[in-house]
């Protein structure tokens, strides 16, 4: 995403709502597993939840070049 520099203040609007949404995103996905109402029907999600936390350090969807180096270094390879 590009912001103009006359635009700035948007910028960090942006950033705050779209943190605010993955926040609520993640509180879905935990109450879904801890109800079992879950959006998709793959009955081994809870498993694959558990690997995703394991392997992206609890953040699924990291913010920044730093957070998201190694995937930014192997699509750039």
């Amino acid at each position: 995403m590009v912001i103009r520099r006359e635009h700035a203040r948007l910028a960090r609007a942006l950033y705050d709502t779209f943190f605010e949404s993955k926040a609520l995103a993640i509180v879905a996905k935990e109450l879904g597993r801890v109800t079992n109402f879950v959006d998709v029907m793959v009955p081994w999600m809870n498993d694959l939840v558990e690997q995703n936390r394991a392997l992206k350090d609890g953040d699924w969807w990291a913010y920044g070049i730093e957070a998201n180096r190694a995937a930014i270094d192997t699509f750039l390879r």
